[in-house]
């Protein structure tokens, strides 16, 4: 994953730099910093938003079967001390949106 940090503030005590600096960190780890980009992927990243995946590439339905409904509202029955409200929040949202 490549995550871009444009106009972020550095401070680098080791080197004495305290510098507004653009970052490119991927898998983790900084790979580039720079005043003005050197690598034309920096600059190609720092010109347009990264591409949002439709929902279709990251799920193949849009909604609960209530099978995992019935296991959502268990599961949310046992936690916390308002595990009742939250469960019924749960039901209400789920038929709320079936229409019934």
């Amino acid at each position: 994953m490549r995550i871009l940090i444009a106009g972020g503030r550095v401070i680098d005590p080791a080197n004495r730099r305290d510098a507004v600096l653009n970052l490119l960190i991927e898998g983790g780890r900084i790979v580039e910093v720079a005043f003005k980009p050197a690598n034309p992927r920096f600059r190609e990243s720092l010109a347009k938003p990264p591409r949002k995946r439709p929902n279709a590439e990251r799920r193949s339905r849009e909604s609960l079967s209530p099978g995992e409904v019935e296991r959502l509202i268990e599961a949310a029955q046992g936690v916390g001390p308002h595990g009742h409200r939250d469960a019924t929040m749960i039901l209400i949202a789920y038929r709320h949106a079936l229409g019934e």
